[in-house]
């Protein structure tokens, strides 16, 4: 059985799923969404029954592929729990209700550690990077990363800012939000001095000088090989600063691109320190032709990169989850 933990409406996950059934394979979904049950544990045997929304049962013993995609049990076991928000305020049940999740949350490491050992792609476990030490990572290893201060009052951002060469991003992850009406993201911007206040002090933020582009790049990783697209957009001011502004009207070119060696046998480096399988890389090549690396999300997106490029990563992807699937039912 293949087990995919993902989130309702990901468009990536629903055509490896569509791959998963073409190719003759069984897999049971898991969204961050559903609510799971454990039903029964047997520490001794290392088997674990967990009841999916009310119907269907899944024995850890018999999962040998496993993708990590979103969610996991850390949400959907957790999503038992129904706290009151008016007793929160009452000091005894605000503190039951502290020690009930902490209950469940061990619980929860534990079910997804079992689930994942030894057979997952990807892994709730290193979903979340701290963004500072990737960049300190990656340049012990030899690539280069943009110049990069973490400032917390306007008098040091002013001395930073010479002319309009300084940008702003999120220090970890951003935001990323839906309403009914609006939806809300984080960008990279530009900073100018117009817009600063004088004397202020903000949280500690994170700026970077800005790198003058001839192109980016979104490299997707799995298993040791990359799938990249060198995206063009230093020419549409829109996309300057970041290419995900879509320009609608007037859409980037994205074409197909392979990464000098060097610069893959750095990033594989990368992936193994960081205990990565799979994973999105975001690089810039500037005006000298310096690969500058910028992040890895181990969940990005690759149907971005998959379909302009033709390289079908839904079908690898199943393809990868079908062969741990074999050598996991071979070993019993």
């Amino acid at each position: 059985m293949i087990v995919i933990f993902s989130m309702k409406d990901d468009y990536s996950t629903l055509k490896v799923c569509e791959w998963i059934e073409r190719l003759g394979y069984k897999f049971i979904r898991i969204n961050k969404e559903d609510k799971c049950v454990l039903k029964s544990l047997h520490l001794n045997t290392n088997e674990a029954v967990v009841e999916i929304n009310g119907e269907t049962l899944v024995n850890s013993k018999d999962v040998k592929a496993v993708w990590y995609r979103r969610g996991g049990f850390i949400q959907t076991l957790r999503n038992e729990l129904h706290f009151n928000d008016n007793e929160i305020l009452k000091d005894s049940s605000f503190r039951l209700n502290k020690i009930m999740d902490s209950e469940y949350y061990d619980l929860a490491v534990f079910l997804q550690r079992e689930f994942e050992k030894g057979k997952n792609i990807g892994s709730y476990f290193n979903s979340k990077l701290n963004k500072l030490n990737v960049l300190n990572l990656a340049q012990s290893l030899g690539l280069h990363i943009p110049e990069t201060f973490v400032l917390n009052n306007t008098e040091a951002l002013k001395s930073l800012i010479k002319e309009d060469n300084v940008i702003t991003k999120a220090l970890s992850d951003g935001l990323y939000y839906f309403s009914k009406k609006y939806a809300y993201y984080t960008y990279t911007e530009k900073v100018e001095k117009k817009d600063l206040l004088d004397k202020n002090e903000f949280a500690p933020s994170l700026f970077q000088l800005q790198i003058k582009k001839k192109f980016e790049i979104r490299s997707f990783f799995l298993n040791g090989s990359f799938y990249s697209m060198a995206i063009l957009s230093q020419k549409n001011s829109r996309t300057l600063v970041d290419y995900r502004k879509y320009d609608r009207e007037v859409p980037n070119r994205n074409i197909r691109f392979k990464l000098p060696d060097d610069i893959e046998k750095k990033l594989i480096k990368l992936f193994e320190v960081l205990n990565l399988n799979t994973g999105s890389v975001d690089l810039i090549v500037d005006e000298d032709d310096n690969y500058i690396f910028l992040e890895i999300n181990p969940v990005g997106q690759f149907s971005m990169t998959s379909s302009p490029c033709n390289y079908n990563l839904e079908k690898i992807m199943a393809e990868e989850l079908i062969k741990i699937h074999k050598r996991n039912e071979h070993k019993n």
